[in-house]
């Protein structure tokens, strides 16, 4: 327990410290001249992080394909469709004509049934 205690004592400091170097415009760079990444070329890069381009700008500039989602309700459908089409399409071949007649049959009872 008192390893743990010592370890929230180190990261309490180091937070303290960090917050004055931030208050007081130094930085760890500064004081203790730390190497910066330095491309092959022997220049130093900097990022001026305040001028960088809008996201819109540069999010605008990448192409990408249109992703199309398939939920399992839509998927339920299509698949219940299908089903229909195949079952109606597997009568016509077996009985032909006759699945004809009966929905001509069925369409001409609702017609007569209606005044």
């Amino acid at each position: 327990m008192n390893d743990e205690h010592e370890k929230e004592d180190e990261q309490a400091k180091e937070l303290k410290r960090l917050f004055n170097e931030v208050q007081n415009g130094e930085s760890k760079a500064e004081k203790t001249d730390e190497v910066r990444p330095v491309r092959e070329t022997g220049e130093v890069r900097e990022i001026d992080i305040l001028n960088l381009p809008p996201r819109k700008e540069v999010h605008s500039n990448t192409k990408h394909r249109t992703t199309f989602k398939i939920n399992g309700a839509l998927l339920r459908l299509i698949i219940v469709i299908l089903l229909l089409i195949l079952v109606i399409a597997g009568m016509y071949y077996m009985w032909g004509n006759d699945v004809l007649e009966i929905f001509n049959h069925y369409e001409a009872t609702i017609k007569g049934a209606k005044p």
